[in-house]
């Protein structure tokens, strides 16, 4: 894979994340009367004054209870 793949990868990935699950659970979360995580944030903060960080990031499944991901109990 080259560099051009892999960034397209990357920002693919970006998207995905900046969904926050879809529309659809975006919809469900304002029908609730609640917002989003950044909805919160931005309400917080002064435009441009904050950085997310680790957008791409997630948790490692070390325990040995965890398989693809389910706990098995």
């Amino acid at each position: 894979m080259g560099m051009k793949e892999l960034v397209d990868e990357l920002r693919a990935r970006r998207e995905r994340a900046l969904t926050m699950g879809g529309a659809a659970a975006i919809a469900k979360q304002h029908g609730e009367g609640k917002h989003t995580a950044r909805e919160r944030i931005a309400g917080l903060f002064d435009p441009d004054s904050f950085r997310e960080i680790g957008l791409l990031a997630t948790h490692a499944n070390v325990s040995p209870a965890m398989k693809h991901g389910v706990m098995l109990v």
